[in-house]
């Protein structure tokens, strides 16, 4: 447009102005927030086909012009999705300095027919359409059964699943997975099987063969596969049994099919008890010999032995059993040693008659009698005025029995000392040799002295029973001082 103003020195400034006015509006862009949407129009296409489960990128876009065909700045378009159960990336915009909105990507939902609708206000919609396929399959997924531990010649209790996924990761019905085992022998039943409508396929009984180590099956469909493992551990399978009043004489040794724990050739002994005491010997000239005691399954430790005195490599133990079946770990407390040992097992007194703690397992309890002749300094530390509640004790060198506990972390035990007429009395230590907890009720044949405990730490405590009447000093009723008492472990 062709503007010819003529400015003269004679023309005022507010006539300056309005001229200047009229140049700057009739130049104004015509992208103007300030026109009315008149048509709304496709200015993108999705293609005809695409695969579920996968973004459209670009996805729909739109152009908004007013009345005379120019762009429309400003203008909101609402993207909703109408058919399919997809998504948009961007569901209201306002269009640009060009006319155009985008909903940004297009997630793609269910197979078929899948619909956005873009709408402006007073118009018109306008719809885009695909028609969405499962496609073909892009992954095959591990989802359960994978990095069992079993043993040899046994079944696994998980079968194996896949998934086949396309690559919007949504399952393919109907293809056909094989599982092959590749590795350690054994056999797996149910091959092939064909996934379901959401792509899950699901083996049979996978049965472990005659080797230890690492045992392999692949799962396959067309040129994708993937690899399930499991393991036949050594020292979950070599396990012997020995009766209590028995003896073995083995070697220790390392081989794919021999038990390592930390490095240390071990045998494990399955040992059952009644409720009583057993000693646990065990002897080597040709290395420092270990004994651990664990419950049945090997996960929960009730003992532990290097040397059972001074001045030997030998290892022994005496333990309160309760009447379960322990695993006993015959073993050297040296990384990478190997040779000839002795283990025996054998029934022995109850009876805590010296300074040296016997061990108790949780879930046992014992009939003891505190004597004269028990130990005079399993007291010490003395406990302080607050963790008594009553006072420092008048008496430490006074007959008190010891006895040790393996509690793990976050594991609660309810320690109970019951006695008439002894007057009980229970100091409880933690695995530094501190005293955690001191109980007395305070009255000869009361109701039992009672401890519950829920361990911070993994380790060993110290339980000491005794008499309240020797600790203070007391004997406010005969009899209150020494005599018989139970003492019980348990988990309440």
């Amino acid at each position: 447009m062709m503007h010819n103003f003529y400015f003269s020195k004679r023309l005022g400034l507010a006539s300056a102005v309005f001229l200047v006015a009229a140049l700057t509006s009739c130049g104004k862009d015509s992208t103007s927030p300030g026109r009315t949407p008149a048509t709304v129009a496709a200015a993108t296409t999705p293609p005809a086909n695409a695969t579920v489960g996968v973004p459209i990128r670009p996805g729909p876009s739109v152009l908004v012009t007013d009345a005379g065909g120019s762009p429309v700045s400003g203008a909101k378009v609402s993207f909703d999705v109408t058919a399919g159960n997809g998504a948009v990336q961007y569901p209201i915009v306002t269009t640009d300095e060009n006319g155009v909105a985008s909903a940004g990507a297009w997630q793609i939902g269910g197979a078929g027919t899948n619909t956005v609708t873009a709408t402006v206000d007073g118009l018109a919609p306008v719809t885009f359409n695909t028609t969405a396929v499962v496609g073909s399959s892009a992954q095959i997924l591990k989802r359960s059964g994978d990095k069992q531990i079993g043993h040899i010649n046994t079944d696994l209790p998980t079968p194996l699943t896949v998934q086949v996924v396309n690559p919007g990761g949504i399952g393919v019905s109907g293809q056909t997975v094989t599982f092959t085992v590749t590795g350690g022998g054994g056999s797996i039943a149910g091959s092939p099987a064909v996934t379901d409508a959401n792509g899950f396929a699901t083996s049979g009984t996978w049965t472990l063969g005659p080797t230890f180590g690492t045992h392999s099956v692949v799962a396959q469909t067309g040129s994708l596969q993937t690899t399930f493992t499991a393991l036949v551990d050594p020292c979950e399978d070599r396990l012997s049994s020995l009766a209590v009043g028995g003896t073995v004489n083995g070697t220790l040794a390392f081989s794919s099919s021999r038990c390592a724990m930390a490095g240390a050739a071990t045998d494990r002994y399955s040992v059952a008890t009644g409720t009583g005491a057993v000693q646990i010997a065990m002897s080597s000239a040709d290395f420092d010999a270990l004994i651990n005691v664990w419950n049945a399954a090997g996960t929960a430790l009730y003992a532990t032995n290097d040397n059972a005195s001074s001045g030997t490599t030998d290892a022994g133990l005496r333990l309160i059993t309760a009447a379960t079946t322990k695993t006993v770990d015959a073993t050297s407390a040296a990384a990478g040693k190997t040779g000839n040992y002795t283990l025996s097992v054998t029934s022995t007194s109850s009876d805590v008659a010296n300074c040296s703690p016997v061990y108790i397992e949780v879930g046992a309890s014992t009939d003891q009698t505190l004597a004269t002749t028990d130990c005079k300094t399993n007291f010490a530390p003395a406990a302080t005025a607050a963790q008594t509640g009553e006072g420092v004790w008048k008496n430490t060198n006074v007959s008190g029995d010891a006895f040790l506990v393996y509690i793990a972390a976050g594991t609660t035990v309810r320690i109970s000392q019951t006695a008439q007429p002894l007057d009980a009395a229970i100091a409880f230590y933690g695995p530094d040799g501190s005293l955690i907890i001191f109980r007395d009720n305070g009255g000869v044949g009361a109701n039992p002295e009672v401890i519950n405990y829920t361990a911070t730490v993994s380790g060993y405590y110290r339980i000491v029973a005794g008499s309240y009447c020797l600790l203070y000093n007391d004997p406010y009723q005969a009899g209150c001082d020494y005599g018989p008492y139970t003492l019980s472990v348990i988990t309440p």
